[in-house]
C-alpha cells in the first residue's frame, strides 16, 4: 500500500471474496481531534483506513510508534450464509 490512504480505501472498498487482509506498513495518520483542555486545538487521534464492511485491528502506539501491520477482518453482514464466517480475537 505504500503509506497511501487511498489506494487502501480502493482495496477494501474493492475485495469481495476475502474475509481477512493484513497489511503491511498501512496509512497511519490523523483522522480526528480529540478535546483537550490543556491545549487549545485539541489532540490529535491517530489510526488507520477505515471501512463500513471491515473491522480493524492494530496495536494502540504513540504518534511516534505507527502500527507495522494492520489486520482487517470482514463483519458479518446478512445474507451471507453461505460463507464460513469466524471470529477474530486481538
Amino acid at each position: 500500500m505504500r503509506k497511501r490512504n487511498a489506494v487502501s480505501h480502493a482495496l477494501l472498498n474493492s475485495i469481495n471474496s476475502t474475509d481477512l487482509i493484513l497489511i503491511q506498513e498501512p496509512w497511519f495518520n490523523q483522522i480526528g481531534t480529540a478535546r483537550d483542555n490543556n491545549t487549545r486545538e485539541g489532540v490529535d487521534v491517530l489510526g488507520g483506513v477505515a471501512s463500513p464492511a471491515w473491522d480493524i485491528i492494530y496495536l494502540g502506539l504513540d504518534k511516534d510508534k505507527p502500527p507495522k501491520v494492520m489486520t482487517y477482518a470482514r463483519k458479518q453482514t446478512q445474507g451471507t450464509s453461505g460463507t464460513v464466517h469466524f471470529t477474530v480475537v486481538p
